[in-house]
């Protein structure tokens, strides 16, 4: 549930790796704002607490982007040199995906007094909204797939991976197609049931919920990180380098104009980091700390 967390910190690196570069100056700029829509999705902060947010937050933006920005746009100069060889090194791919990472977790950890503070603050008629919240869309997601069968779930993992790849690639060649193909299969023996996922889910939040009952005291946000079942995270894991091996393996197959256009795409990127570097935007003061509840 630290994702849930981690959400409104990511979203302009998110909204990059879905290919959308015209709109991410823009969402960049206002990422207070789509971070406290995110938020009221789930608990309905006061005026108090939304203030605090909005300080604690423009410190955080600052920070990222007068530090991590400028990363960002040398990782993705080095990336796109890596499409100039046919194909781009597999040691290459691997590095900017490991950058990736390590640009997420670096925002994290940046992020976490504020986000302790945040949570700390919270009344307990917030956090039952948030529990009542976040299950009712746990329900309505898992409603909407509960009859999904296998085919469909295939057609479906299918057509997201596609229309994912081609946003940087350009329409896929065969043996891309191929290598979809191949990847599903290789999920397949993985695949949880929808009753499993959904039960999986609620256990997952239900422990959340129990830490965040000890939010006030020292250490929330080491147990928020421990959070989670450990079979549960071998198995993440497992899938997580599945993924990524699948993905080092179609980007390794673009042909000369896919790389080309992949080359193009990540500069176009770089281009747009580079811009919000320079940015005159004046930062928040953050002088105020998170309101805590009153006693």
């Amino acid at each position: 549930m630290t994702r849930l967390l981690r959400f409104s910190l990511l979203t302009a690196l998110l909204l990059a790796l879905a290919g959308c570069s015209t709109g991410l100056r823009l969402a960049y700029q206002n990422l207070d704002r789509l971070a406290l829509w995110t938020l009221d999705d789930y608990v309905s902060l006061d005026k108090a607490q939304k203030a605090a947010f909005r300080r604690e937050f423009g410190t955080l933006q600052s920070w990222h982007r007068s530090t991590q920005l400028p990363l960002y746009s040398a990782d993705l100069r080095s990336l796109a040199a890596a499409f100039e060889q046919d194909p781009a090194p597999r040691e290459a791919l691997e590095r900017a995906m490991s950058q990736i990472e390590a640009h997420g977790e670096r925002l994290w950890q940046q992020a976490q007094p504020a986000t302790a503070g945040l949570l700390a603050s919270l009344r307990d008629e917030q956090i039952d909204e948030f529990s009542k919240r976040t299950r009712e869309r746990i329900d309505d997601e898992e409603a909407d797939r509960a009859d999904e069968k296998p085919t469909e779930r295939r057609k479906r993992w299918l057509r997201e991976q596609r229309e994912n790849l081609e946003r940087w690639t350009g329409r896929l060649n065969d043996r891309q197609k191929q290598l979809l193909e191949a990847g599903w299969e290789r999920r397949v023996p993985s695949l949880l049931s929808p009753e499993q996922r959904k039960a999986q889910r609620l256990a997952t939040f239900k422990e959340f919920v129990t830490v965040l009952a000890t939010r006030h005291e020292p250490g929330l946000i080491d147990r928020l990180n421990a959070n989670g079942d450990e079979r549960e995270q071998e198995r993440s894991a497992r899938d997580s380098a599945r993924d990524r091996s699948l993905l080092i393996e179609l980007l390794q197959a673009c042909d000369a104009p896919q790389r080309q256009h992949v080359r193009e795409r990540v500069l176009e990127l770089a281009d747009d980091f580079d811009a919000l570097t320079q940015s005159t935007k004046p930062a928040k003061s953050a002088a105020a700390s998170i309101p805590q509840p009153a006693a």
